[in-house]
This record gives structure tokens, sequence and C-alpha cells, in this order.
């Protein structure tokens, strides 16, 4: 993994390669010399051996290369640009179907590594080291992926004893033309949200604050119908409320229909009971070193030095 910043390659750029000039630190590209923002800086002791090689995009060190070969990650959140480069890391010659991948994926817990022919899952967390010839995690840093299943016997209890929320909710939506389900979800996400006002106690100024995302949650635990309910938690889904969007929109060409939508509802109703009554009781550990892990939205990434990514 990640080919083109192993050690011997970087040792390669530095022997055939001037720093760029006028800098501060010697710094060398591992990517075209004129992209002067994709840049790493060689470590050394006193005794000019190599400690580390700090791989930059423009000012973030976003990875660090050991002499080992090992890989460390830098960050727990990286920004697309970081992520694009960091693939670009990998050598060229994969097949287009089977090239390994360095990306997000929220149900994996974040940045990960993941070559599906080979069967590879790696979490990449910061503090993660990783051995970029053999693709397996330097145990000592290392982590654990812990997921809570479940119960299905009592997530079947409490959704039949809240079966009223999904009545209501079919009821409403399939009784009434599809825009104006639509148009509600959009005004629920519109909304003018709540303010705070302070006041200086010296100055007498005010001041406002918007709630927090978390704070507007408090919403979803008061409404009193499904229908009111499963208005909410659409709005508050980023992926369903943009596509909802798209419904009314000229020369669009949505697939949404009432079908779909009191599906979504439903889903979103069932998700949102899981986790208010904690119907999970089954945890299941993947130590690093199994090198794969299952996708699931309540994992939890734990770093062995004892911090959770």
């Amino acid at each position: 993994m990640l080919e083109k910043i192993q050690v011997e390659n970087l040792k390669s750029i530095m022997a055939s390669q001037k720093p760029y000039r006028g800098r501060e630190h010697k710094e060398y590209p591992y990517h075209n010399r004129d992209h002067g923002h994709k840049y790493f800086r060689p470590k050394f002791d006193d005794k000019g051996n190599a400690l580390w090689f700090d791989i930059y995009y423009y000012s973030n060190v976003i990875l660090r290369v050991r002499p080992d070969n090992t890989v460390e990650f830098m960050d727990d959140r990286y920004y697309q640009g970081d992520i694009m480069v960091m693939q670009d890391m990998f050598k060229s010659n994969y097949d287009y179907n089977d090239r390994p991948e360095i990306k997000t994926s929220k149900a994996n817990g974040g940045l990960m590594f993941i070559d599906n022919k080979l069967k590879i899952k790696l979490a990449c967390h910061a503090g993660v080291r990783v051995n970029m010839v053999t693709a397996q995690v330097v145990p000592k840093y290392g982590y654990d992926v812990s997921i809570n299943y479940v119960d299905k016997k009592l997530s079947a209890e409490v959704q039949k004893a809240n079966h009223k929320l999904f009545k209501e909710a079919k009821v409403f939506m399939s009784g009434q033309p599809i825009e104006v389900t639509v148009e509600d979800v959009l005004n629920q996400w519109r909304a003018p949200k709540l303010v705070e006002m302070s006041a200086d106690s010296v100055t007498g100024e005010t001041t406002s604050k918007k709630v927090t995302y978390q704070n507007e949650k408090d919403m979803v635990e008061n409404v009193t119908s499904g229908y009111d309910l499963a208005i909410c938690l659409l709005a508050d889904s980023p992926a369903k409320r943009h596509a909802i969007s798209w419904y009314d929109q000229p020369y669009s060409r949505s697939t949404i229909t009432k079908e779909k939508l009191i599906a979504w509802a439903k889903d979103e109703i069932r998700h949102h009971l899981k986790e208010k009554h904690g119907v999970f009781s089954q945890k299941k550990v993947f130590p690093c070193e199994d090198r794969w892990y299952p996708s699931n939205p309540r994992l939890e990434i734990k770093l062995r030095q004892g911090e959770t990514a």
C-alpha cells in the first residue's frame, strides 16, 4: 500500500533531486516537482540517521513514514483533497476494479484502507501505524473494533409497543399528495432555528447564539404523532433530505414515490426507536490483526494506546 512513499522511493528522490530552494527546511517532492505543495520533509538524528519522513499536503502533515516502512496516520479527520492525494500514492499498475482505496465511510468508522481483492480493511485513525509492505497493523499502535449488535427480540418488542407511530406516518403520507409531504420535510429543514439571547453584565449589550445541532434534536423527543416524527427525522437525514429536495426541481429526474417516502419514514422511525431504547445487547470485538471488520453505523474504534477513535 502507498507504494510511492515507501522508504526506498523517498530515499531515491532525495538522492536524485535537490530540495526545494528558498525553504527553511530541506523539502522534496513526492509528486510532480511543479506541485510544490506536495512534499516530504525528512527528520534526522545527530548521527545523520533518518528518524522519519513527514508527508505534507500544503502546510499539513498528513502522514509520517518511518525507516521500517511503517506509516502513521496523523489525524482522525481528513479533507477530501487529503484523501485524493493519499489515493495517488498507490502504484498505478493495479487493475481498475482491483485497486486498493483509502476513503472515508461513516459505517466503517471514518478513514479506512480497503483492498477488496485481498479482503483487507484497516481503520486509519491518528496514532495507528501500518506496515506499507505487508499491510499489517503494528500491534502496539493498533486498535480494536467493537460493534453493538441489535437484540432482535427486544427491538421487535419496542417496535410493537410503538406501532402507532408507524401507522400514523403511513396514513398521513399515503392520504395526501406527495407534494405536501415533500414541502413539510423541506419546511422543517428550513425552519428558523431557536436563538438564545444573553446580556453582558457590564455593558448590557445583548448577543445571540444559535441553538446547536444537538439541541435541535430535542424537537424529535417532543413530537406526539408518527407523521411529525417522520418529518423531523427525514429533515435531519442529509442523504434523504437531499433526494427529497430534488423532487420539485425543474428538469430533475426524481424517482421518489409515495411508497419510497413511506419506506424511508419507517426506516428512520425504526432507527430512532432502536437508539432511543438502547436495544443493543450483543457486542463483538474485531482486533486489528484480523485485517477486516464488518460495516456498521454503531461500531467503535478503540486505540490500544488508550484513546477512542
